[in-house]
């Protein structure tokens, strides 16, 4: 799944100019991350068979000034989705004559994104910002233009004080499995020299207590989700593998300096589906709702 923060990221930078950084590590001010994530081995609810599944995600962000509080933000992100099965019983024709079965599934996809954003500070309270974010979303075995999703959206910031900002917006994006519109709703709280709330809605929510100088802990629910196109033919013309998942759990994090950390999280998979099905029609291969489950991630992160 591409981040969102990505967006919020080039939203914040256009305002910095105009505020000082807060106390606590904003989601948003992460100029680049790379994380990777297990998920152990997890049954079908409704059909037999087992999913396990790791990932590993990356982005950077570099932000380019053109004029007083006035930034373009170019982004790159890529995820990787690594997946193993396990007694997935089914057969469907596969257009060739033969069948399809669990044997042939994929056990790679990939999302590499790129994005143009632009944002400006109109004041010392408002900021706004738009990006257009076009990706390819495959199993990289046939990629043709069909691979290609267009993501995109609109946000504005309001500073209410030097501790509090909200922010709303609209998103066209698959990160419920499937592209489709969305509202966003998000704020930056820093309640106290010690507690702060991040909210980023539906992405994520973060918050956390700054244990010391070099140590933050909290609470961090995330949504992930994307849509990738399988090479044609595998089984209909236009198969696609739709991925969504919360995860929810403390995490630690370990500030080496102000503009580098590290974080370890766990706790519980929840939401989850994983499953291959004709994007030009109901057909499924198989139904693709997880058991619950647990995860264990670890990140590494660059701030501005």
């Amino acid at each position: 799944m591409k981040i969102l923060l990505g967006p919020v990221v080039a939203l914040a930078l256009a305002a910095s100019a105009l505020q000082p950084f807060p106390v606590a590590a904003w989601e948003s001010d992460k100029g680049a991350e790379a994380t990777y994530t297990f998920l152990p081995l997890s049954d079908l609810k409704d059909d037999d068979g087992k999913v396990w599944m790791h990932s590993v995600r990356a982005f950077a962000t570099a932000p380019i000034p053109v004029a007083d509080s006035v930034f373009l933000a170019l982004r790159a992100a890529y995820q990787g989705l690594f997946v193993a099965y396990e007694d997935i019983v089914f057969s469907y024709p596969d257009g060739k004559g033969g069948v399809f079965t669990e044997a042939d599934l994929p056990d790679k996809l990939h999302a590499l994104d790129a994005a143009l954003g632009v944002g400006a500070a109109l004041s010392d309270e408002l900021s706004v910002y738009g990006e257009f974010q076009p990706g390819i979303h495959s199993d990289f075995e046939d990629v043709t233009s069909q691979d290609v999703y267009y993501q995109g959206g609109l946000m504005a910031s309001w500073k209410f004080s030097e501790e509090l900002t909200g922010i709303v917006g609209v998103y066209y994006g698959d990160d419920f499995g499937e592209p489709e519109v969305f509202p966003l709703l998000g704020v930056e709280w820093q309640i106290d020299d010690d507690w702060a709330l991040d909210l980023f809605l539906p992405e994520y929510g973060v918050f956390g207590y700054r244990a010391a100088e070099w140590l933050t802990v909290g609470l961090r629910g995330r949504l992930e989700g994307h849509q990738f196109r399988l090479s044609e033919m595998t089984p209909w013309e236009n198969t696609v593998a739709r991925y969504e998942q919360v995860l929810a759990g403390p995490f630690l994090d370990l500030h080496f300096s102000r503009h580098v950390s590290l974080r370890l999280e766990g706790g519980i998979a929840t939401g989850r589906t994983f499953e291959f099905r004709d994007a030009d029609s109901s057909a499924k291969l198989y139904n693709g709702d997880l058991e619950d489950g647990g995860y264990l991630s670890v990140s590494l992160a660059g701030y501005f």
